[in-house]
């Protein structure tokens, strides 16, 4: 699995945080991020993190709903979820589907 980008949403993309954490997530710039990355990068799975199931769920839906990733597949990884919706997270999509997975640190102990 090659990463092709990283980006962790801090300071510059919060608003009104304190204490260096990010009060709230730009949920445009998200979006536009991963659209961008679907759609222009090279081919594999794009990992979110994010910092709880709220904002993962709010951010699936979101993204669900951008016409240019309405084939990609969109798959929430938090500790809420049941552990066969977690193992959904981890399937391989038929190509030349992209999958998106948003999710707590979990996925960076799995």
């Amino acid at each position: 699995t090659q990463v092709l980008a990283e980006t962790r949403f801090g300071r510059g993309a919060a608003k009104g945080g304190r204490d260096g954490m990010p009060a709230e997530v730009d949920w445009a710039l998200l979006t536009h991020l991963v659209e961008h990355i679907a759609t222009a990068g090279e081919p594999g799975a794009i990992l979110v993190f994010l910092s709880g199931a709220r904002e993962i769920e709010r951010c699936c839906s979101a993204l669900r709903s951008r016409p240019s990733l309405r084939g990609a597949w969109v798959r929430p990884l938090h500790g809420s979820l049941s552990p066969a919706e977690q193992r959904r997270a981890f399937e391989a999509p038929p190509p030349p589907t992209r999958k998106v997975v948003v999710s707590t640190n979990v996925a960076e102990t799995s």
